[in-house]
């Protein structure tokens, strides 16, 4: 099932490459958005955003995929807590 292998695919991911980790985890979480699975996709974000990433807070809110969610509170949350380059 996709949402079992997803967490593990960007995990090899990030362990081969961290770029592509991230790369991983932001197609993990687009995925999780399409399904309709908002808090998978809300956990991959947190993973996102964790470390240093080229995903910026305001590239997420600009982007049309993640403005199905853009009235969660936890997506506004999840981007405050990013960390900055």
């Amino acid at each position: 099932e996709v949402e079992a292998e997803l967490p593990l695919a960007t995990d090899a991911a990030r362990r081969a490459d961290a770029f592509g980790g991230r790369e991983a985890e932001d197609r993990g979480a687009r995925c999780q958005l399409v399904l309709g699975k908002t808090d998978a996709a809300f956990a991959f974000l947190r993973r996102l955003l964790a470390d240093v990433s080229p995903f910026s807070p305001n590239r997420l809110r600009a982007d049309p995929l993640w403005a199905r969610v853009k009235d969660d509170p936890r997506f506004e949350e999840i981007l405050r807590s990013a960390r900055r380059l």
